[in-house]
């Protein structure tokens, strides 16, 4: 049984390099690289084009302040999130594709405002779904914006550890 790199630069020992008789160029052997825990959230909300820029800013706001609290206390875990409107599907086409697109993107949990939107009642058949406030909800009343933060924080928490949601 061999030593890792690690093991050997804990001990004081050097990466090897290739002798320049055998090779051209010297490469150090690098370190192994320590993949970072992603977690894709997709939300989803019918008439959330409609909204105007108001409801990007407090979503960009509330994802960037999970990620810093995540930041803080778990070792790694990043969001990646994107949204997506429904609503703009012009046809049942427009709405198959989209869904195609989404579930290729393979989110780990998709965030939903309407549990009744035919969309979302698809999506899940493939996406672990999580029902939240929806942006009209949460830009006008701070407690829904809180409820929200201590969910996603919870949620994802959780997921750092490795434990399924619920």
């Amino acid at each position: 049984m061999g030593l890792s790199v690690q093991q050997l630069a804990q001990m004081g020992v050097q990466p090897w390099r290739a002798n320049a008789h055998f090779s051209e160029k010297e490469t150090p052997i690098a370190p192994e690289a320590k993949a970072t825990p992603q977690a894709q959230l997709l939300w989803i909300e019918p008439g959330l084009a409609d909204q105007g820029q108001a409801a990007q800013n407090l979503m960009t706001a509330l994802f960037q302040s999970l990620q810093w609290a995540l930041d803080q206390t778990e070792a790694g875990l990043t969001l990646v999130w994107q949204s997506v409107d429904p609503a703009t599907c012009q046809d049942e086409a427009d709405t198959l594709a989209a869904l195609d697109k989404w579930i290729e993107w393979g989110p780990d949990l998709a965030l939903c405002t309407d549990r009744h939107h035919a969309f979302v009642e698809m999506i899940s058949e493939g996406v672990m779904v999580e029902f939240v406030p929806s942006v009209a909800e949460m830009l006008a009343s701070g407690e829904a914006k809180a409820q929200l933060y201590q969910q996603l924080l919870n949620l994802m928490r959780q997921a750092a550890h490795g434990n399924p949601s619920g």
